[in-house]
């Protein structure tokens, strides 16, 4: 394996290369944490979601997907909030 950092060949079970001293280990997709806070801000601002999304969906795909879902549920609540005024 190679490290990404210095491209310098290192051993496949090295925590941290040798040297650069950076760290070899990423975290799988499934055990990042995403934060709420970017839901609750697709929510209030759904184009700020969009572009978050857009933005982070190969950095940080658990923060992305948030952000649009806030996004997303802003929407649905809005598509549906006229639907309900147009009705009564």
């Amino acid at each position: 394996m190679y490290c990404r950092n210095c491209g310098k060949e290192i051993n496949d079970n090295e925590i941290k290369c040798p040297y650069c001293n950076i760290s070899i280990v990423t975290i799988p997709q499934e055990q990042q944490k995403a934060n709420t806070c970017w839901g609750v801000l697709g929510f209030c601002c759904p184009i700020i979601g969009v572009i978050l999304y857009i933005l982070w969906k190969d950095v940080s795909p658990a923060n992305a997907k948030i952000a649009a879902k806030g996004a997303l549920v802003f929407v649905m609540f809005f598509l549906i909030a006229r639907l309900l005024d147009y009705i009564l």
